[in-house]
């Protein structure tokens, strides 16, 4: 076990879409978070979230792993929803399961938590 000064203070790991795709969602993003007065951030769909307690070896060799197994993802919106009560998700979209994003799901889980099927459109307490 690693030492607690050598562990890695957490980290995430984001898919972000093709360049079209991209403008398209950002577009949508920055009107929103003008609007509702709220930051704009990057269109993304979190692969992992909030690991910690790893040192950096392990964290680059299970990213390292990780990112091997991956492959590109077709990824559909199916519906808009939100959440109130979560800051980091207050309007996103739901992504259609897909074998290939359960696959996806599967190896984010060996290495800590799971895929979110989500695509942030908004954050913010102003929603």
């Amino acid at each position: 076990m690693a030492e607690m000064t050598d562990l890695v203070a957490g980290f995430s790991v984001w898919a972000v879409p093709e360049q079209s795709t991209s403008e398209e969602l950002q577009n949508i993003i920055n009107t929103y978070a003008q609007r509702l007065q709220t930051p704009s951030f990057l269109p993304h769909m979190t692969v992992l979230s909030g690991v910690k307690g790893l040192s950096a070896e392990e964290a680059t060799a299970k990213l390292s792993e990780l990112a091997n197994s991956m492959r590109v993802l077709d990824v559909e919106i199916q519906t808009v929803t939100f959440k109130e009560e979560l800051y980091f998700q207050c309007v996103f979209g739901l992504l259609k399961l897909t074998s290939d994003l359960l696959q996806a799901h599967g190896r984010a889980k060996e290495v800590g938590d799971s895929l979110e099927q989500e695509a942030l459109l908004v954050i913010g307490s102003g929603c």
